[in-house]
């Protein structure tokens, strides 16, 4: 059970036991008349001393809502007992025995319902619209993230690569807890192997390129495949295990991956990369939220470390090592 509903429990629990005793002191006094104003009084005094010991035991904002509670409570039973209030009341009862205000007000009741539900849709729609944007960026957005410091990291020909660093890792429970919504409804949560956890420290390109050390643009991939000797696999060529696989949308890279076996019959090809900030999955080439246009490219040279990172640092979940 969450904070909220324990909350819920003792502002109204707290309320209940307050009107409880407002009404019945009112009711012991009830034929002293003439004690209206000390009925009130203690009344007040009653509310009071609700409000103070719930403050007391849990914290002021919940006393505050429970005397609210109460306020209306007995305003409500104050008012009601006004013969001016009553008797406009019953005039208003009178006047709706008549067909015109009766149905006037079934109209203007079903306005404000229409116009209200559609306040309530727009808001709850925005709402929705705000939760699904925040998740969109924490599963597919880098983190705000700086160049990293002490270190450089190069191509084979030496082109600098700026490799950059979260400013703030985000809760791991959180990531894990979008990664988990996300995958729920997606068509590929039965089709995928997770093979490490989900975290800010780096991206698919620099779980790729840096060994899950750093995170790394996409627009570095291009100059990365340049000058680190990558060609095209090409038909008769078959891909192989340690490829690099790299995916486009519309031209532009928005994913990298790692081949981790290629069946020998027609089912396609296994590879395992890091989606954004979530874990490392291993899965069917043409089964991410990546598409399935893409591109497998080899490279004499041992790996996809970058020149100049050190090994011994790198993500246990990484996969550098392999050919």
């Amino acid at each position: 059970m969450t904070t909220a509903h324990y909350d819920a429990f003792f502002t109204f629990s707290a309320a209940g036991l307050g009107l409880v005793g407002a009404g019945l002191l009112n009711l012991a006094l009830a034929a002293k008349g003439r004690w209206v104003i000390l009925r009130g009084f203690l009344t007040l005094a009653v509310c009071g001393l609700v409000v103070a010991g719930l403050s007391a035991c849990t914290d002021l904002t919940l006393g505050l809502r429970a005397g609210a509670i109460m306020l209306a409570g007995v305003v409500v039973a104050a008012a009601m007992g006004s013969d001016w209030l009553m008797w406009q009341i019953s005039r208003f009862f009178r006047a709706l025995r008549r067909p015109i205000p009766r149905w006037g007000l079934v109209a203007g009741t079903g306005l404000f319902v229409v116009l209200g539900s559609g306040i309530a849709f727009d808001t709850a729609d925005e709402a929705y619209l705000d939760d699904e944007l925040q998740e969109l960026e924490l599963v597919v957005g880098r983190p705000p993230s700086r160049p990293a410091e002490g270190i450089q990291a190069t191509t084979d020909r030496g082109s600098l690569i700026v490799l950059k660093e979260p400013i703030e890792s985000r809760p791991i429970d959180r990531l894990k807890a979008a990664e988990e919504r996300t995958l729920k409804g997606s068509p590929f949560a039965e089709r995928i192997l997770r093979l490490g956890p989900a975290t800010d420290r780096s991206n698919c390109h620099g779980w790729v390129f840096t060994g899950g050390q750093f995170l790394l643009s996409p627009d570095d991939v291009e100059l990365i495949l340049q000058e680190n000797g990558y060609s095209i696999v090409t038909a008769p060529e078959r891909p192989r295990s340690g490829d690099l696989v790299v995916y486009r949308q519309g031209g532009t890279i928005v994913h990298t991956a790692i081949v981790h076996s290629v069946p020998d019959d027609d089912r396609p090809m296994m590879v395992e990369g890091k989606w954004g900030t979530l874990g490392v999955f291993q899965h069917e080439v043409d089964q991410s939220f990546y598409g399935t246009e893409y591109t497998v490219y080899r490279s004499s040279r041992k790996g996809h470390l970058l020149h100049g990172l050190n090994l011994s640092t790198a993500s246990p979940d990484s996969n550098i090592l392999r050919p």
